[in-house]
């Protein structure tokens, strides 16, 4: 238990020094993000003005399951 206020106590004056030295005042707070609607990768390229590469190949081939047959 020793070691983890030890670990605390340093924590929180390294970020202090930090936060200092930023310009920042109190401690840092953590951050919580604003919830979004979820957006593909074209949409995300879209309004980003990117683009979109995939290494997906599709195929015309369907599956057929081994103990079927192929041909009659």
């Amino acid at each position: 238990m020793a070691e983890s206020a030890k670990l605390k106590k340093i924590g929180r004056e390294g970020f202090g020094i930090i936060d200092q030295w930023k310009g920042r005042k109190g401690s840092s707070a953590p951050h919580k993000p604003t919830p979004r609607e979820a957006i593909d990768c074209n949409q995300a390229a879209k309004i980003h003005g990117g683009v979109v590469f995939t290494t997906q190949i599709q195929t015309k081939y369907a599956f057929v399951p081994r103990n079927k047959a192929i041909f009659k």
